[in-house]
């Protein structure tokens, strides 16, 4: 038991931030054999009480881990949605793959005087053959019928080189009043992105890399929609260029959430980041969540909305599926997020 909870450590934050490949799954299968190996040895050779200690203290230690990352996931949790098409668990129906859920925030900005302001989220498309083509055209013309000032894309289009073709039809269905807008994902990065970033352009997606660009809202204001990159690509962060009007709201895509605390160091008030990549686990148990979550964080921001050092976290479960392709008790989803600023009625 101690040899596999340090293994589920280790995969958990080192191994599935690798590029997916035979070496990868070979470098697993073995650490995984070899921790059984390690610790079925040690309690060989110290036989009785003597081979409990350490690995009591090994599960106390990471039960503990545990513990104090479930209190900071609770300090930081943000508010829940005031609208979801999915709100329970139907243990009947474990498999979720398809199961389309649309989960819609409402976030307060007093001081700003944009008035309401509506962003739609999607992210991990992970576009394919192996999902019907239904599901994608049903996702598409779900975003555009919410009706967003900016629709948004956190990253992973594909996850195979060979389903490129798939990617422009499908955001050419996308419409929002100010545009579609993307950056990519480690799946992205590690296919090909100077194709992935061609079959945006020929949608007419925007894509963000590592910039910012100043967007209209009502009552004349503005907001700052940036993309982050890192750490598959480097470059200016958009908090780092000095804003024309710092009070303008910061809208940022990251495709990973384990930027969120260098983020939270450096980025002005008012601001929103949108993430995906850790799927909501993809495979989840009902009422423990996820397990296997790709973040050196572990399981402390897999999904939802959280509040960190006042910046607001939003952390999409995705649209796709890759290894495996199937969702155990995760609906895929679209977010909606509903500024109001103090121009809003």
């Amino acid at each position: 038991m101690a040899g596999a909870a340090i293994f589920l450590m280790l995969y958990n934050r080192v191994f599935l931030q690798f590029k997916h490949n035979r070496a990868k799954l070979a470098v697993s299968v073995l650490s995984l054999l070899g921790m059984l190996a390690v610790s079925a040895l040690a309690g060989y050779i110290w036989a009785g009480y003597r081979s409990l200690l350490p690995a009591v203290a090994v599960l106390l230690a990471m039960g503990t881990g545990e513990g104090l990352r479930l209190m900071r996931r609770r300090r930081c949790r943000g508010s829940a949605p005031v609208a979801d098409t999915h709100h329970f668990i139907r243990l009947m129906q474990p498999l979720t793959t398809l199961d389309l859920a649309v989960r819609r925030y409402r976030i307060p900005l007093p001081g700003w005087p944009g008035g309401n302001f509506r962003i739609v989220q999607l992210s991990d498309l992970h576009i394919s053959d192996r999902l019907p083509a239904a599901y994608y055209e049903r996702v598409a013309d779900e975003a555009t019928a919410a009706g967003g000032d900016l629709l948004i894309i956190t990253g992973d289009m594909i996850s195979d080189l060979q389903y490129l073709p798939l990617l422009a039809p499908f955001l050419r269905r996308l419409q929002a009043r100010l545009g579609v807008y993307a950056v990519l994902g480690n799946h992205d990065w590690w296919s090909d992105p100077i194709a992935v970033q061609s079959a945006l352009a020929s949608a007419g997606v925007v894509w963000l890399a590592n910039s910012y660009r100043s967007l209209p809202a009502a009552n004349c204001a503005r907001v700052r929609l940036g993309g982050c990159e890192r750490p598959w690509s480097k470059g200016l962060a958009p908090w780092e260029a000095p804003p024309e009007n710092p009070s303008e709201p910061l809208i940022l895509l990251t495709h990973t959430p384990d930027n969120i605390f260098h983020i939270a160091r450096h980025a002005p008030p008012d601001t929103l980041v949108f993430a995906g990549h850790y799927h909501g686990g993809q495979i989840r148990v009902p009422w423990l969540g996820s397990l296997l979550v790709p973040s050196i964080h572990g399981r402390l921001f897999d999904h939802g909305h959280f509040v960190v050092h006042g910046i607001h976290l939003f952390v999409n479960a995705g649209i796709g599926a890759a290894m495996p392709r199937l969702r155990i008790y995760c609906n895929p989803e679209i977010t909606i997020v509903d500024l109001q600023g103090g121009g809003g009625k």
